[in-house]
Protein backbone atom coordinates (compact mmCIF):
# COMPACT_ATOMS: atom_id res chain seq x y z
CA UNK A 1 0.00 0.00 0.00
CA UNK A 2 2.82 2.40 0.87
CA UNK A 3 4.44 1.70 -2.50
CA UNK A 4 1.24 2.62 -4.30
CA UNK A 5 0.78 5.76 -2.24
CA UNK A 6 4.33 6.90 -2.86
CA UNK A 7 4.68 5.62 -6.40
CA UNK A 8 5.79 8.97 -7.82
CA UNK A 9 8.87 8.99 -5.58
CA UNK A 10 9.45 5.28 -5.01
CA UNK A 11 12.69 3.80 -6.34
CA UNK A 12 13.07 0.02 -5.86
CA UNK A 13 16.51 -0.98 -4.50
CA UNK A 14 16.39 -4.18 -6.56
CA UNK A 15 13.96 -5.94 -8.87
CA UNK A 16 14.28 -9.70 -9.11
CA UNK A 17 12.61 -11.78 -11.81
CA UNK A 18 12.98 -14.89 -13.96
CA UNK A 19 11.68 -13.60 -17.29
CA UNK A 20 13.53 -12.84 -20.54
CA UNK A 21 14.42 -9.30 -19.41
CA UNK A 22 16.04 -7.66 -16.41
CA UNK A 23 15.38 -4.11 -15.27
CA UNK A 24 18.30 -1.83 -16.08
CA UNK A 25 16.80 1.63 -15.45
CA UNK A 26 13.72 2.51 -13.40
CA UNK A 27 12.66 6.16 -13.13
CA UNK A 28 9.40 8.09 -13.06
CA UNK A 29 9.77 8.71 -16.79
CA UNK A 30 11.27 5.52 -18.22
CA UNK A 31 11.88 1.85 -17.56
CA UNK A 32 14.68 0.12 -19.46
CA UNK A 33 14.73 -3.67 -19.80
CA UNK A 34 17.82 -5.52 -21.00
CA UNK A 35 17.90 -9.06 -22.31
CA UNK A 36 18.49 -11.65 -19.59
CA UNK A 37 20.84 -14.16 -21.17
CA UNK A 38 20.21 -16.78 -18.48
CA UNK A 39 16.53 -16.94 -19.38
CA UNK A 40 15.69 -20.54 -20.30
CA UNK A 41 14.69 -19.59 -23.85
CA UNK A 42 17.04 -16.65 -24.37
CA UNK A 43 18.02 -17.83 -27.86
CA UNK A 44 14.46 -17.14 -29.00
CA UNK A 45 14.48 -13.51 -27.78
CA UNK A 46 15.42 -11.27 -30.70
CA UNK A 47 15.25 -7.95 -28.87
CA UNK A 48 18.20 -6.77 -26.77
CA UNK A 49 16.64 -3.82 -24.99
CA UNK A 50 13.13 -2.50 -24.39
CA UNK A 51 12.55 1.11 -23.38
CA UNK A 52 9.11 1.96 -21.99
CA UNK A 53 8.47 5.71 -21.90
CA UNK A 54 5.88 7.48 -19.78
CA UNK A 55 3.90 9.84 -22.04
CA UNK A 56 1.20 11.80 -20.19
CA UNK A 57 -1.16 12.48 -23.10
CA UNK A 58 -2.22 11.26 -26.52
CA UNK A 59 -0.92 14.45 -28.13
CA UNK A 60 2.58 13.90 -26.73
CA UNK A 61 2.44 10.24 -27.71
CA UNK A 62 1.59 10.98 -31.33
CA UNK A 63 4.20 13.75 -31.46
CA UNK A 64 6.75 11.06 -30.59
CA UNK A 65 5.30 8.76 -33.26
CA UNK A 66 5.54 11.49 -35.91
CA UNK A 67 9.09 12.24 -34.78
CA UNK A 68 10.08 8.63 -35.41
CA UNK A 69 10.92 7.95 -31.76
CA UNK A 70 8.38 5.26 -30.87
CA UNK A 71 8.26 1.76 -32.31
CA UNK A 72 4.87 0.92 -30.83
CA UNK A 73 2.01 2.96 -29.41
CA UNK A 74 -1.65 2.52 -28.56
CA UNK A 75 -4.04 5.42 -28.10
CA UNK A 76 -6.56 7.80 -29.58
CA UNK A 77 -5.66 9.78 -32.70
CA UNK A 78 -7.15 11.86 -35.48
CA UNK A 79 -7.40 10.81 -39.10
CA UNK A 80 -5.12 13.73 -40.00
CA UNK A 81 -2.27 12.47 -37.84
CA UNK A 82 -2.73 8.91 -39.05
CA UNK A 83 -2.57 9.90 -42.72
CA UNK A 84 0.52 12.02 -42.10
CA UNK A 85 2.38 9.18 -40.40
CA UNK A 86 1.35 6.65 -43.05
CA UNK A 87 2.58 8.99 -45.82
CA UNK A 88 6.07 9.01 -44.31
CA UNK A 89 6.30 5.21 -44.39
CA UNK A 90 7.14 5.12 -40.68
CA UNK A 91 4.72 2.31 -40.00
CA UNK A 92 1.17 1.04 -40.21
CA UNK A 93 -1.94 1.15 -38.08
CA UNK A 94 -4.57 -1.25 -36.95
CA UNK A 95 -7.34 -0.92 -34.41
CA UNK A 96 -8.25 -3.38 -31.72
CA UNK A 97 -11.72 -4.25 -30.52
CA UNK A 98 -13.47 -1.28 -28.89
CA UNK A 99 -13.55 -2.84 -25.45
CA UNK A 100 -13.47 0.27 -23.31
CA UNK A 101 -14.94 3.71 -22.92
CA UNK A 102 -16.63 6.19 -20.59
CA UNK A 103 -19.44 5.46 -18.14
CA UNK A 104 -21.43 7.01 -15.31
CA UNK A 105 -21.54 5.33 -11.90
CA UNK A 106 -24.51 6.08 -9.65
CA UNK A 107 -24.04 6.84 -5.96
CA UNK A 108 -26.59 4.85 -3.99
CA UNK A 109 -26.07 7.07 -0.94
CA UNK A 110 -28.38 9.47 -2.78
CA UNK A 111 -31.74 7.98 -1.87
CA UNK A 112 -33.27 8.97 -5.18
CA UNK A 113 -30.51 7.30 -7.17
CA UNK A 114 -31.11 4.18 -5.10
CA UNK A 115 -34.34 3.89 -7.07
CA UNK A 116 -33.95 1.88 -10.26
CA UNK A 117 -36.48 4.01 -12.14
CA UNK A 118 -34.54 7.20 -11.42
CA UNK A 119 -31.27 5.68 -12.64
CA UNK A 120 -32.99 4.59 -15.83
CA UNK A 121 -34.61 8.01 -16.27
CA UNK A 122 -31.15 9.57 -16.19
CA UNK A 123 -29.86 6.97 -18.65
CA UNK A 124 -32.69 7.78 -21.05
CA UNK A 125 -32.40 11.56 -20.69
CA UNK A 126 -28.72 11.66 -21.65
CA UNK A 127 -28.09 12.16 -25.37
CA UNK A 128 -25.46 9.55 -26.18
CA UNK A 129 -24.93 10.93 -29.67
CA UNK A 130 -23.88 14.28 -28.21
CA UNK A 131 -21.54 12.45 -25.81
CA UNK A 132 -19.98 10.79 -28.83
CA UNK A 133 -19.68 13.95 -30.94
CA UNK A 134 -18.09 16.02 -28.19
CA UNK A 135 -15.10 13.64 -28.35
CA UNK A 136 -14.51 14.58 -31.99
CA UNK A 137 -12.86 11.92 -34.14
CA UNK A 138 -11.76 9.79 -31.21
CA UNK A 139 -14.96 7.88 -30.49
CA UNK A 140 -16.29 4.86 -32.31
CA UNK A 141 -19.89 4.71 -31.17
CA UNK A 142 -22.54 5.17 -28.53
CA UNK A 143 -23.32 2.32 -26.11
CA UNK A 144 -27.04 1.92 -26.67
CA UNK A 145 -27.55 -1.28 -24.69
CA UNK A 146 -26.00 -1.24 -21.19
CA UNK A 147 -25.21 -4.85 -20.28
CA UNK A 148 -21.84 -4.69 -18.53
CA UNK A 149 -20.37 -6.25 -21.68
CA UNK A 150 -18.80 -4.40 -24.59
CA UNK A 151 -20.98 -4.35 -27.73
CA UNK A 152 -18.26 -6.33 -29.49
CA UNK A 153 -18.94 -9.16 -27.02
CA UNK A 154 -22.66 -9.42 -27.68
CA UNK A 155 -22.52 -12.07 -30.40
CA UNK A 156 -19.97 -14.18 -28.53
CA UNK A 157 -22.04 -14.37 -25.35
CA UNK A 158 -25.46 -14.51 -27.00
CA UNK A 159 -26.51 -11.05 -25.82
CA UNK A 160 -27.59 -10.03 -29.32
CA UNK A 161 -30.44 -12.53 -29.10
CA UNK A 162 -31.64 -10.92 -25.86
CA UNK A 163 -31.49 -7.48 -27.47
CA UNK A 164 -33.55 -8.67 -30.43
CA UNK A 165 -36.14 -10.16 -28.06
CA UNK A 166 -36.44 -6.87 -26.22
CA UNK A 167 -35.11 -8.34 -22.98
CA UNK A 168 -32.25 -5.82 -22.92
CA UNK A 169 -33.50 -2.25 -22.68
CA UNK A 170 -32.03 0.53 -24.82
CA UNK A 171 -30.67 3.69 -23.15
CA UNK A 172 -30.10 7.22 -24.36
CA UNK A 173 -31.85 9.89 -26.44
CA UNK A 174 -35.33 9.23 -25.06
CA UNK A 175 -36.44 12.10 -22.77
CA UNK A 176 -40.12 11.21 -23.18
CA UNK A 177 -39.70 7.79 -21.55
CA UNK A 178 -37.40 9.35 -18.94
CA UNK A 179 -40.22 11.74 -18.02
CA UNK A 180 -42.67 8.86 -17.64
CA UNK A 181 -40.31 7.01 -15.29
CA UNK A 182 -39.79 10.02 -13.03
CA UNK A 183 -43.54 10.65 -12.81
CA UNK A 184 -44.04 6.97 -11.96
CA UNK A 185 -41.99 7.36 -8.75
CA UNK A 186 -43.62 10.64 -7.72
CA UNK A 187 -41.41 13.29 -9.32
CA UNK A 188 -43.08 16.39 -10.74
CA UNK A 189 -41.95 19.06 -13.16
CA UNK A 190 -42.49 22.66 -12.11
CA UNK A 191 -43.49 25.63 -14.25
CA UNK A 192 -39.77 26.49 -14.41
CA UNK A 193 -39.13 23.21 -16.21
CA UNK A 194 -37.15 21.73 -13.32
CA UNK A 195 -37.86 18.32 -11.83
CA UNK A 196 -38.79 18.08 -8.17
CA UNK A 197 -38.58 15.09 -5.88
CA UNK A 198 -41.66 13.59 -4.20
CA UNK A 199 -40.68 15.79 -1.22
CA UNK A 200 -41.06 18.92 -3.36
CA UNK A 201 -37.35 19.79 -3.57
CA UNK A 202 -35.56 20.62 -6.82
CA UNK A 203 -33.75 17.47 -7.96
CA UNK A 204 -30.04 18.36 -7.93
CA UNK A 205 -27.05 16.18 -8.76
CA UNK A 206 -23.30 16.65 -8.45
CA UNK A 207 -21.17 15.03 -11.14
CA UNK A 208 -17.42 14.55 -10.76
CA UNK A 209 -14.63 12.84 -12.61
CA UNK A 210 -10.85 12.92 -12.69
CA UNK A 211 -9.49 16.08 -14.28
CA UNK A 212 -7.17 15.92 -17.27
CA UNK A 213 -8.81 13.09 -19.18
CA UNK A 214 -11.16 13.02 -22.16
CA UNK A 215 -13.88 11.67 -19.91
CA UNK A 216 -14.25 15.24 -18.62
CA UNK A 217 -15.96 16.19 -21.87
CA UNK A 218 -18.23 13.17 -21.88
CA UNK A 219 -19.47 13.81 -18.35
CA UNK A 220 -19.80 17.54 -19.05
CA UNK A 221 -22.07 16.77 -22.01
CA UNK A 222 -24.12 14.31 -19.96
CA UNK A 223 -24.66 17.04 -17.34
CA UNK A 224 -25.71 19.50 -20.02
CA UNK A 225 -28.25 16.98 -21.29
CA UNK A 226 -29.66 16.48 -17.80
CA UNK A 227 -29.97 20.24 -17.28
CA UNK A 228 -31.78 20.54 -20.59
CA UNK A 229 -34.12 17.78 -19.40
CA UNK A 230 -34.79 19.67 -16.16
CA UNK A 231 -32.44 17.96 -13.68
CA UNK A 232 -30.00 20.33 -11.99
CA UNK A 233 -26.47 19.00 -12.48
CA UNK A 234 -23.26 20.62 -11.24
CA UNK A 235 -20.08 19.38 -12.89
CA UNK A 236 -16.66 19.36 -11.18
CA UNK A 237 -13.45 17.98 -12.77
CA UNK A 238 -11.41 16.90 -9.75
CA UNK A 239 -7.62 16.41 -9.34
CA UNK A 240 -6.58 12.77 -9.39
CA UNK A 241 -5.29 12.37 -5.83
CA UNK A 242 -8.43 13.95 -4.38
CA UNK A 243 -10.77 12.17 -6.77
CA UNK A 244 -9.41 8.71 -6.02
CA UNK A 245 -10.36 9.00 -2.36
CA UNK A 246 -13.73 10.64 -3.08
CA UNK A 247 -14.63 7.92 -5.59
CA UNK A 248 -13.86 5.04 -3.24
CA UNK A 249 -15.72 6.63 -0.35
CA UNK A 250 -18.69 7.78 -2.47
CA UNK A 251 -18.08 11.25 -1.05
CA UNK A 252 -19.07 14.51 -2.72
CA UNK A 253 -20.68 13.10 -5.88
CA UNK A 254 -23.90 11.65 -7.16
CA UNK A 255 -22.72 10.77 -10.67
CA UNK A 256 -19.13 9.68 -11.22
CA UNK A 257 -17.40 9.66 -14.58
CA UNK A 258 -15.57 6.33 -14.70
CA UNK A 259 -13.87 4.16 -17.30
CA UNK A 260 -15.41 0.87 -18.32
CA UNK A 261 -13.54 -1.87 -20.09
CA UNK A 262 -12.63 -5.50 -20.38
CA UNK A 263 -9.41 -7.21 -21.37
CA UNK A 264 -10.69 -9.37 -24.25
CA UNK A 265 -13.89 -10.16 -26.12
CA UNK A 266 -14.09 -13.35 -24.03
CA UNK A 267 -13.79 -11.71 -20.60
CA UNK A 268 -16.58 -10.75 -18.20
CA UNK A 269 -14.33 -8.30 -16.38
CA UNK A 270 -16.45 -5.17 -16.53
CA UNK A 271 -19.79 -6.67 -15.59
CA UNK A 272 -18.12 -8.26 -12.55
CA UNK A 273 -16.52 -4.96 -11.61
CA UNK A 274 -19.75 -3.02 -11.93
CA UNK A 275 -21.82 -5.51 -9.93
CA UNK A 276 -19.15 -6.48 -7.41
CA UNK A 277 -17.13 -3.28 -7.36
CA UNK A 278 -16.26 -3.38 -3.67
CA UNK A 279 -14.32 -6.60 -4.33
CA UNK A 280 -12.58 -5.94 -7.59
CA UNK A 281 -11.59 -2.25 -7.50
CA UNK A 282 -10.80 -1.72 -3.87
CA UNK A 283 -14.25 -0.37 -3.09
CA UNK A 284 -15.79 2.30 -5.27
CA UNK A 285 -18.63 2.37 -2.77
CA UNK A 286 -16.70 0.64 0.01
CA UNK A 287 -19.07 -1.77 1.80
CA UNK A 288 -22.16 0.19 0.77
CA UNK A 289 -22.86 -1.56 -2.48
CA UNK A 290 -26.35 -1.40 -3.97
CA UNK A 291 -28.39 -4.17 -2.43
CA UNK A 292 -30.15 -4.96 -5.69
CA UNK A 293 -26.91 -6.07 -7.38
CA UNK A 294 -25.28 -8.05 -4.57
CA UNK A 295 -26.39 -11.32 -2.98
CA UNK A 296 -29.78 -12.82 -3.75
CA UNK A 297 -31.16 -10.99 -6.78
CA UNK A 298 -34.26 -11.45 -8.91
CA UNK A 299 -33.35 -11.90 -12.59
CA UNK A 300 -36.05 -10.78 -15.04
CA UNK A 301 -36.64 -12.87 -18.17
CA UNK A 302 -35.16 -15.93 -16.46
CA UNK A 303 -37.73 -15.39 -13.68
CA UNK A 304 -35.44 -16.74 -10.99
CA UNK A 305 -33.82 -15.44 -7.83
CA UNK A 306 -30.14 -16.30 -7.71
CA UNK A 307 -27.01 -15.50 -5.74
CA UNK A 308 -25.58 -13.07 -8.28
CA UNK A 309 -22.38 -12.69 -6.26
CA UNK A 310 -21.74 -16.42 -6.56
CA UNK A 311 -22.41 -16.33 -10.31
CA UNK A 312 -20.19 -13.31 -10.92
CA UNK A 313 -17.27 -14.30 -8.70
CA UNK A 314 -17.34 -18.09 -8.83
CA UNK A 315 -19.50 -19.82 -11.41
CA UNK A 316 -18.43 -17.73 -14.40
CA UNK A 317 -14.79 -18.23 -13.42
CA UNK A 318 -14.81 -22.01 -13.06
CA UNK A 319 -17.71 -23.35 -15.15
CA UNK A 320 -16.41 -25.44 -18.08
CA UNK A 321 -19.76 -26.30 -19.65
CA UNK A 322 -20.39 -23.74 -22.39
CA UNK A 323 -24.18 -23.84 -22.21
CA UNK A 324 -24.15 -23.17 -18.47
CA UNK A 325 -21.42 -20.53 -18.76
CA UNK A 326 -23.24 -18.59 -21.47
CA UNK A 327 -26.45 -18.73 -19.41
CA UNK A 328 -24.59 -17.26 -16.44
CA UNK A 329 -23.17 -14.50 -18.67
CA UNK A 330 -26.65 -13.68 -19.94
CA UNK A 331 -27.93 -13.51 -16.36
CA UNK A 332 -25.22 -11.00 -15.48
CA UNK A 333 -26.11 -8.92 -18.54
CA UNK A 334 -29.83 -8.95 -17.68
CA UNK A 335 -29.16 -8.00 -14.05
CA UNK A 336 -26.84 -5.17 -15.12
CA UNK A 337 -29.34 -3.86 -17.66
CA UNK A 338 -32.35 -4.07 -15.36
CA UNK A 339 -30.79 -2.60 -12.20
CA UNK A 340 -28.25 -0.36 -13.97
CA UNK A 341 -25.54 0.25 -11.30
CA UNK A 342 -23.57 2.08 -14.01
CA UNK A 343 -24.34 3.43 -17.46
CA UNK A 344 -21.74 2.98 -20.20
CA UNK A 345 -22.00 5.99 -22.52
CA UNK A 346 -19.49 5.65 -25.36
CA UNK A 347 -16.76 3.43 -26.73
CA UNK A 348 -13.35 4.93 -27.45
CA UNK A 349 -11.39 4.28 -30.61
CA UNK A 350 -7.87 3.07 -29.86
CA UNK A 351 -5.38 2.85 -32.69
CA UNK A 352 -2.30 0.65 -32.67
CA UNK A 353 0.86 2.01 -34.32
CA UNK A 354 3.60 -0.44 -35.32
CA UNK A 355 6.89 0.91 -36.66
CA UNK A 356 8.26 -0.16 -40.04
CA UNK A 357 11.68 -0.56 -38.38
CA UNK A 358 10.54 -3.93 -37.06
CA UNK A 359 9.16 -7.15 -38.47
CA UNK A 360 5.75 -7.76 -36.86
CA UNK A 361 3.16 -10.50 -37.00
CA UNK A 362 0.96 -9.28 -39.86
CA UNK A 363 -2.14 -7.50 -38.45
CA UNK A 364 -3.96 -8.30 -41.71
CA UNK A 365 -3.63 -12.00 -40.94
CA UNK A 366 -6.78 -13.11 -39.07
CA UNK A 367 -4.87 -15.40 -36.70
CA UNK A 368 -2.31 -12.80 -35.65
CA UNK A 369 -4.97 -10.11 -35.42
CA UNK A 370 -7.10 -12.16 -33.03
CA UNK A 371 -4.10 -13.31 -30.98
CA UNK A 372 -2.53 -9.90 -30.57
CA UNK A 373 -3.96 -6.72 -32.05
CA UNK A 374 -7.61 -7.36 -31.19
CA UNK A 375 -6.80 -6.93 -27.49
CA UNK A 376 -4.18 -4.19 -27.87
CA UNK A 377 -6.32 -1.32 -26.50
CA UNK A 378 -6.51 -3.00 -23.11
CA UNK A 379 -3.37 -5.12 -22.89
CA UNK A 380 -1.00 -2.94 -24.90
CA UNK A 381 2.15 -3.99 -23.03
CA UNK A 382 1.15 -7.62 -22.70
CA UNK A 383 0.80 -8.30 -26.41
CA UNK A 384 4.28 -6.93 -27.16
CA UNK A 385 5.73 -8.98 -24.32
CA UNK A 386 4.09 -12.08 -25.77
CA UNK A 387 5.42 -11.35 -29.27
CA UNK A 388 8.92 -10.97 -27.88
CA UNK A 389 8.69 -14.17 -25.82
CA UNK A 390 7.53 -16.08 -28.89
CA UNK A 391 10.35 -14.67 -31.03
CA UNK A 392 7.86 -12.98 -33.37
CA UNK A 393 9.26 -9.46 -33.08
CA UNK A 394 12.61 -8.70 -34.73
CA UNK A 395 14.52 -5.81 -36.26
CA UNK A 396 15.66 -6.84 -39.76
CA UNK A 397 18.46 -4.25 -39.75
CA UNK A 398 19.97 -5.97 -36.72
CA UNK A 399 21.29 -2.89 -34.92
CA UNK A 400 23.46 -3.61 -31.93
CA UNK A 401 21.77 -3.59 -29.54
CA UNK A 402 18.28 -3.99 -31.00
CA UNK A 403 16.37 -1.45 -28.90
CA UNK A 404 12.58 -1.41 -28.96
CA UNK A 405 10.84 1.75 -27.70
CA UNK A 406 7.18 1.80 -26.65
CA UNK A 407 4.87 4.14 -24.80
CA UNK A 408 3.75 3.69 -21.19
CA UNK A 409 5.72 2.79 -18.10
CA UNK A 410 4.59 -0.63 -16.84
CA UNK A 411 3.25 -0.52 -13.31
CA UNK A 412 5.36 -3.58 -12.71
CA UNK A 413 8.22 -5.10 -14.70
CA UNK A 414 6.21 -8.23 -15.46
CA UNK A 415 8.05 -9.38 -18.53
Amino acid sequence: INIVRNYSSWQPPAIVGTGPFAVDVFTNQEVHFVKFNKYYNAQNIRVDRVVAVNLPSDDIMWFNVRSGILDYAVGRMTQEVMEEVKATGMGKFTNGAPLQGHAIAFNYFNKWLAKREVRWAIALAINLTRCKLIQGPYTISEVWYPTGLAPAQNDYWGITELIEKGVIKRAGNNPKEAEELLKKVGFTRGSDGKWRTPEGQVFKLVARTQAGYAIEWTLYQACEDLKEFGIECEFYPTPGATWSSMLRQADGWDLAGVFWGTATIYALTYVRQALMDHRTRGGRYDVYMPKDTVGMVYVPYFDVTVNITDIAMNKTLYEMNWEKLSTYAKMLAVVFNYYLPEQPLIENAQWVFISSRWDWPDPDNELWYKLFYLNAPIDSRGIVAQMIRMGLLANPNKPNPATFIQQLVPMYPGW
